[in-house]
């Protein structure tokens, strides 16, 4: 068994978008197409970003929506999936409790 988070993280890239890790990976693989001239490694790329669109982040933000209800569906009204914010999103809870 995988053991995840307890609380939901939404601080450092995650404060500018929902999968920074997928943002980042798809780009990169996309860059390095780009540069090699590879139309196939774009479309891997391009196929592996529906799939991981598509598939595997409504069932993970399924699982996060189940696991921390109304702060996830906060979180991800305020911050998009494939648009970084200009700022940073922050939980008004943590901003009232430290004043």
């Amino acid at each position: 068994m995988v053991a995840g988070t307890r609380r939901l993280v939404v601080r450092g890239p995650y404060a500018y978008l929902r999968n920074p890790m997928a943002f980042a990976g798809l780009g990169q693989g996309l860059m390095v197409g780009l540069y090699a001239g590879s139309s196939l490694t774009i479309l891997y790329v391009i196929i592996g970003g529906l799939i991981w669109n598509y598939i595997a982040r409504p069932m993970e933000e399924a699982d996060l929506a189940q696991k921390f209800g109304a702060s996830f569906e906060r979180y991800t009204a305020e911050v998009k999936c494939w648009r970084p914010r200009l700022t940073p999103f922050v939980i008004r809870e943590e901003v009232e409790g430290k004043e």
